[in-house]
């Protein structure tokens, strides 16, 4: 799909009405705001959906192209894990006398050990956390749970260490 440019005429709605200013000070100025609020809002769509076929297409090629990587890579996981296991219980148990460190290094290969935490038990990492005993920097609050909730209980909402913010957008048809 070629990519194209938006088409002129958009083109110059759209600089037309970037250069727009105006005042509401009276009911006469808040309604053209408000017909001028419908139109930026009409270009905001003519322009999303102008480049929606372009999104699309790509976004289309990008996931094929990711499910073609992982599958073929998904088919070296086997051999790559089976021969790492071989090596590692090979090094760990080598009672052949030979220089571990010395071979490791002539072969260009080296131990990379992580760790990872696993929570076993979010009650008492809470406990600890409102204990003291641990940073509270081991959470982060769930801000689309948070989200809901509030959406749920409205003027209701209550929650420690909470406040809800509003955001007021004008939708025009």
């Amino acid at each position: 799909m070629a990519i194209r440019k938006l088409p002129k005429k958009v083109e110059t709605q759209l600089n037309q009405i970037s250069e727009v200013t105006l005042e509401v000070h009276d009911p006469q100025t808040y309604q053209m705001a408000c017909e001028h609020l419908s139109v930026v809002q009409m270009m905001r769509r003519t322009i999303t959906s102008h480049y929606k076929p372009i999104k699309d297409a790509l976004n289309g090629t990008r996931k094929t192209v990711l499910d073609m990587e992982k599958a073929d890579l998904a088919k070296l996981a086997p051999s790559e894990e089976r021969l790492s296991v071989l090596i590692q219980e090979y090094e760990d148990t080598n009672e052949d006398g030979l220089d571990q460190a010395a071979l490791t290094e002539q072969l260009n290969h080296h131990r990379l050990t992580t760790s990872r935490v696993v929570v076993e038990d979010v009650d008492a990492l809470i406990k600890a956390i409102a204990e003291g005993k641990v940073s509270s920097d081991v959470v982060k609050p769930n801000i689309p749970a948070l989200n809901k909730i509030a959406k749920q209980f409205g003027g209701l909402f209550s929650m420690p260490g909470c406040r809800v913010e509003t955001d007021v957008t004008l939708v025009t048809r």
